[in-house]
């Protein structure tokens, strides 16, 4: 892998876009990863094996999909841009490889997605919808690793009682790791004005609907981040205020407590409690 991983150059990356009259684009938060030592730690993290299917969010010209093809059983690159999936297939040719030209949220809502693993470096505008398509589901993958801005990263990582509504949901349906904590932008091409982070997320096999209750509950807690917990729940379930104080006494919380204080077995064992 040592020459192939060449490719991450930004000499070579930018003597491809030249020579096949392409440029990034800015409007699909498009930046390529130019660094070397990044794409290993993507590949370790992913742990293939000889079975695994691959898909790599974000393919661009192919140059990810193509390393990871290499310990894969089947790897398949949806990128939205036409022109790179053109060359991505024209630079790239192996039997188990494939790229399509896809929106990427359809794509993955259609797709089974169970025991599957998933790459990519997804723009800021995509995370949390992508994130939510990928966990709130039957079919789980078996493994995510995703570079994705720092500053989103740090909110699904938080804790209380800085905790967020999107860290929580993804910390309840999956162990969520950090592979680098701080990717400067020089290590894309072209350089977003962001620092990134690369996580590993691995979803729990937990009972789906209980998850959508838990994280119903959730929602409703985070709906107004500022009042207490008390008046978003009577707001966005409907429960009477004396219900609710009863059960946060039950459960030890304070009426005074907030969204973001509370722990995932706190939440867990609000659902249980409250009826809605």
């Amino acid at each position: 892998m040592s020459k192939e991983i060449l490719l991450f150059s930004k000499e070579k990356l930018k003597a491809i876009f030249k020579k096949e009259g392409i440029w990034p684009r800015k409007a699909l938060g498009q930046n390529f990863l130019i660094n070397s030592k990044i794409a290993r730690k993507i590949i370790q993290a992913l742990n293939l094996t000889p079975e695994d299917v691959v898909i790599e969010i974000g393919s661009g010209i192919g140059r990810l999909g193509f390393l990871v093809s290499k310990s894969a059983k089947k790897v398949i690159g949806i990128e939205k841009d036409e022109k790179l999936v053109k060359v991505a297939k024209k630079l790239f040719k192996a039997k188990n490889l494939e790229f399509k030209s896809e929106d990427i949220l359809s794509f993955l809502k259609k797709q089974n997605l169970e025991g599957l693993k998933i790459v990519g470096n997804i723009p800021y505008y995509l995370t949390g919808k992508i994130l939510r398509i990928l966990l709130e589901r039957e079919d789980l993958p078996k493994v995510i690793v995703l570079s994705l801005q720092k500053e989103v990263g740090e909110r699904i990582i938080s804790q209380p009682p800085k905790a967020t509504l999107l860290g929580n949901i993804l910390q309840y349906l999956a162990k969520v790791e950090i592979i680098e904590k701080k990717i400067p932008s020089n290590y894309f091409y072209p350089p977003p004005k962001v620092e990134s982070i690369l996580l590993k997320i691995e979803p729990k096999n937990r009972a789906f609907n209980s998850d959508k209750k838990v994280i119903k509950l959730m929602k409703a807690g985070f709906s107004h981040p500022r009042k207490t917990l008390i008046k978003n729940l009577k707001e966005k379930l409907n429960l009477k205020e004396e219900k609710i104080k009863a059960v946060f006494k039950e459960c030890d919380l304070k009426e005074t407590s907030r969204a973001q204080e509370l722990t995932l077995p706190q939440w867990e064992k609000l659902k249980t409690k409250l009826e809605f």
